[in-house]
């Protein structure tokens, strides 16, 4: 099974769902507990601010940039106030996959 078809069936559930509260303790128990995945996160939390910036201010100039640039910034606008679970964003259905 490739990754994309096993990471499609992992899905967390949204928090009006009775098991939320303990999927997302037991991940940020498992996380917690990973040193790879701390040391992972502590290298994405330095290089964050610089991404974030080269995205913003970056660019070749061209319509397309500009538009792909804001794009990117309402979307993690939207993730970051919203979340995930909101009906702004598009749900992934595995019954509308094409299986390769």
């Amino acid at each position: 099974m490739g990754r994309i078809k096993k990471f499609s069936n992992f899905r967390i559930p949204p928090p009006s769902d009775p098991d939320h509260k303990i999927v997302m303790a037991a991940l940020g128990l498992q996380a917690e507990m990973d040193i790879g995945n701390r040391l992972k996160l502590r290298e994405v939390n330095e290089r964050l601010p610089y991404f974030a910036l080269s995205r913003a201010e970056g660019g070749s100039g061209f319509p397309i940039a500009w538009t792909l640039r804001h794009f990117f910034v309402e979307y993690l606008d939207r993730l970051i106030k919203i979340g995930p679970f909101s009906s702004h964003f598009i749900q992934y259905h595995s019954k509308f996959s094409y299986v390769f």
